[in-house]
């Protein structure tokens, strides 16, 4: 259930917010309201949730020694169904050369609460924490303003929220600030996002035609279509969050004014690099052996967005660019100016995503196209926008927005501006698309 549809803002949400000030058993109904959340995906993909969970809660509970068989034993199952779901076709397909074969729907958010699943083993395992009843984990698992693409949350961010939770009182002021916090990302994945995807989809469907000056402009506009679809969500997942006394981490904090890749990463999607860094980097040995663990790490960072070689070399891009620029010690292709280097990162960043954009064999048409560097046209400058857009928001520091309450507001015209803002986000939910980071 998307958080830009109507069922979601206008059923779901203002009945699970009534029935959690009603009854006192506020975990029941947080459980409750979650399944029926992810349920409206599908009933089979619920199943799927459940054993997860429920596999990882008895074998933590029968098995006792803190061993690596302990974690093997919890983690085989939800890895297994991940593995399943998400990289069986192409594995066939690939290894077997297989035309057909039988594809499977996606659970939603499975990348996810399989990460978050395998954090809680191993926080077990490192006695950063103890075990959880089934219900608190179901709800750490569950809840759903993060299930479907996070933020990835660790059990320390959430336990003692979890624990008070039947115990929390929701305030008018609180609400309130949640949904201008709501109302701020809705709006930078209806207004900024879905326009820019208008203007791409074009350009994706007819991509065997694509010039220089078309492709310029899909690089970048793609690039920020990507971080405010995905920034959108997180702002309203961690909106979502505090009506229910949950203080979810930021995923974001202006990853497109970094100085070099290194930074683009500790500031881009956070919980993933967190997560990848503390369960794979530092445990494969860190910085003893730099470049093996980076190209290992983001070889999984891309198997986990997606199956496809396009993915894997996605993430061979990022680890190639980051041990460039260790080696390079940011002389030769980050100039010491500072707004060169953000616009240098930034095109960087966004040629990598190309390969979300197309498969290998698709970027391969686009380059050996006969239009791609003949039917240029100099005075076709449209690829400038995305660019001027990429400027224009240097100047804003968008984390703030996390912060924001009403007390930020001295004037009911701000008021007024965010009711216009509502009003063009229902007006535009029609045609509104889902979350890219669904699919992942």
């Amino acid at each position: 259930m998307p958080f830009n549809s109507l069922t979601f803002l206008f059923i779901f949400l203002p009945l699970v917010i009534l029935f959690f000030k009603i009854f006192k058993n506020k975990k029941l109904v947080i459980i409750t309201f979650s399944l029926i959340f992810y349920t409206y995906s599908s009933p089979f993909h619920l199943f799927i949730l459940i054993s997860s969970i429920g596999w990882v809660f008895i074998f933590l509970k029968i098995l006792k020694k803190n061993d690596y068989l302990r974690i093997f034993l919890c983690s085989i199952y939800p890895l297994s169904l991940l593995f399943f779901f998400k990289y069986y076709s192409f594995i066939v397909v690939f290894f077997f050369d297989l035309s057909k074969t039988q594809e499977f729907l996606l659970p939603i958010g499975i990348s996810f609460f399989t990460f978050q699943l395998i954090s809680y083993v191993m926080d077990i395992y490192d006695k950063k924490t103890r075990l959880l009843n089934f219900k608190d984990l179901f709800i750490y698992i569950s809840f759903f303003p993060q299930i479907i693409a996070g933020p990835i949350v660790r059990i320390n961010q959430v336990k003692n929220s979890i624990k008070r939770l039947n115990f929390y009182s929701l305030k008018s002021s609180q609400l309130r600030n949640a949904f201008i916090l709501f109302l701020l990302g809705l709006s930078l994945k209806l207004i900024i996002a879905d326009n820019l995807s208008n203007l791409n989809k074009p350009l994706i469907n007819n991509y065997i035609n694509l010039n220089l000056s078309n492709l310029l402009f899909l690089t970048y506009s793609y690039s920020l279509q990507i971080y405010f679809d995905f920034f959108g969500y997180s702002i309203c997942a961690i909106a979502l969050g505090k009506i229910f006394g949950f203080s979810l981490p930021q995923n974001f904090r202006n990853p497109y004014i970094s100085i070099n890749p290194v930074e683009f990463w500790r500031k881009w999607h956070i919980t993933l690099s967190q997560w990848l860094k503390d369960y794979i980097y530092i445990r494969l040995g860190g910085n003893k052996k730099y470049s093996r663990n980076i190209i290992l790490v983001f070889i999984i960072c891309g198997i986990w967005h997606g199956a496809g070689g396009n993915f894997v070399l996605w993430g061979l891009y990022h680890a190639m660019l980051i041990i460039i620029y260790k080696y390079l010690n940011n002389k030769i292709f980050f100039p010491n100016v500072k707004l060169i280097k953000y616009f240098t990162t930034f095109s960087l960043i966004s040629v990598g995503w190309l390969l979300f954009i197309f498969e290998i064999e698709e970027l391969t048409k686009i380059f050996l196209n006969n239009n791609f560097l003949n039917n240029i046209n100099f005075f076709d400058v449209k690829f400038l926008i995305p660019i001027a857009l990429y400027f224009s928001i240097l100047k804003i520091n968008l984390r703030r927005i996390y912060f924001m309450s009403a007390r930020n507001y001295k004037n009911y015209l701000i008021t007024l501006l965010l009711s216009l803002i509502f009003i063009f986000n229902i007006l535009t939910i029609a045609n509104t698309d889902q979350f890219i980071y669904f699919r992942f």
